[in-house]
């Protein structure tokens, strides 16, 4: 296990991966487009913490999109 420590906007950028891997760009792109400015904290938020902390490092995107 590494301990290395990942700024926030690397954990973002991580996120971002992950989630366009596993939900796809059309579906981030339209859920991104819709963020307001009382949502935009919370999704900056999950990016980071549920997206941005998933897998074993900063290269990781899972390894497999979702099945259709």
């Amino acid at each position: 296990m590494t301990t290395e420590r990942r700024t926030d906007q690397e954990r973002f950028e991580q996120g971002m991966t992950v989630r366009r891997a596993v939900l796809s760009d059309e579906h981030v792109d339209r859920a991104n487009a819709k963020i307001t400015a009382v949502t935009e904290d919370f999704q900056d938020f999950i990016t980071r913490v549920a997206w941005g902390m998933s897998g074993p490092g900063p290269d990781w995107t899972g390894g497999r999109a979702r099945s259709r």
